[in-house]
């Protein structure tokens, strides 16, 4: 993990941005709901956890301040990791809210921008528990407009003033009308960045999105799991939890499609062709927070969690084509400093239907 940066912001600047994080999530941890639910799921904040401390984004703090539980050691993570209890509170407050836990630092406006969404997202529309397609709506909805307001802490972060940093969002409704198809995927996410000393990338992926009944339980159309299928860590699955008063919710969680591979095996053996219909599988019991998804895997070009592109155009090939439906909502997040301008209207003419100009 790499160390923290030379040149940081001032403590100023970052004790501020820390409490601003703090007072939001606090009382969030003191709940049941969100982040608040990990300490009753366990394994869907160990996953989480592990894949923040994978990441390359994360600062390793020093040593004589890391609890054993967060301690970034394969063997002890093997062996004891567990066996012992973790604390999210300890974890999300006293690590995550620190943008000098980010390198580069910009990355912290990010997540925080992810949380904020899932957790108004989470408290806001889905006790309406309204159909799959609408719920992807308001979630995309709250992910565009936290994310928008996250462009000032984003370029306040930014430890240069050339070139500029930046966050921003663009998005397109691809659907035209037309009903998604059973193998459709609801949302498609392309992150263009361009971080300091590293190469531009283009990081693709596709979500589907499914309704967790109150038993933790998910109906899984195979058909679908197919179609997630045909490119390796392209498919994840999102899924929405429901609400429920006085009891423990999550925030949205992330699983990748090929952890139903084996489903989908079991059904083609006992039929020949399609459709292969639908199953029932528990899938509260383990999974990835939205927002450190994104945040720590897919906006990370050192994860293996989405597919890289060299440019918006083989993003965008990546990302439409195949023998599946379109999805019907794509989300683009450019990140960094001296990112290429890209006019996505012009890259995605051909589903989005809209007026551009030549370039």
């Amino acid at each position: 993990m790499p160390e923290l940066p030379e040149a940081s912001i001032d403590r100023p600047v970052c004790a501020r941005l820390t409490c601003v994080a703090r007072d939001f999530v606090q009382g969030t941890l003191r709940g049941r709901t969100g982040f608040g639910a990990f300490r009753h799921f366990e394994n869907v904040f160990r996953e989480s956890l592990q894949i923040v401390l994978e990441s390359s984004f994360l600062v390793h703090p020093k040593e004589n301040g890391w609890p054993p539980f967060m301690a970034y050691d394969p063997e002890l993570w093997h062996f004891f990791g567990r066996r012992m209890r973790s604390n999210p509170r300890l974890f999300i407050e006293g690590l995550l809210t620190a943008p000098t836990s980010y390198n580069p630092q910009p990355v912290w406006a990010l997540f925080w921008a992810l949380a904020k969404a899932e957790h108004y997202f989470l408290h806001k529309y889905v006790p309406y528990w309204s159909h799959e397609e609408r719920l992807t709506g308001h979630l995309v909805s709250q992910l565009i407009e936290r994310l928008e307001e996250s462009g000032e802490n984003w370029a306040t972060l930014n430890e240069s003033t050339e070139p500029k940093s930046t966050c921003k969002i663009w998005y397109a409704d691809t659907a035209a009308g037309r009903q998604e198809a059973t193998t459709g995927a609801d949302l498609g996410l392309i992150v263009q960045a361009k971080f300091r000393d590293q190469d531009e990338f283009f990081k693709v992926i596709r979500f589907q999105a499914k309704k967790v009944g109150v038993s933790g339980n998910a109906r899984i159309d195979l058909d679908q799991v197919a179609a997630l299928l045909q490119r390796d860590h392209l498919g994840y699955y999102l899924f929405y939890h429901p609400l429920l008063k006085n009891e423990w919710s999550l925030a949205p969680t992330v699983r990748a499609a090929k952890e139903f591979e084996r489903h989908l095996t079991e059904a083609q053996k006992q039929k020949l062709g399609r459709p292969l219909g639908e199953t029932s599988v528990q899938v509260r019991d383990s999974g990835l927070d939205l927002a450190m998804f994104i945040t720590f895997a897919v906006a990370d070009p050192a994860s293996e969690h989405g597919i890289l592109a060299s440019n918006q155009r083989e993003a965008v090939s990546v990302l439409m084509s195949g023998d599946i439906s379109k999805p019907s909502r794509v989300l683009v997040v450019t990140l960094g400093e001296g990112a290429t301008p890209v006019q996505w209207d012009h890259t995605m003419h051909e589903w989005i239907g809209s007026q551009f100009t030549e370039e």
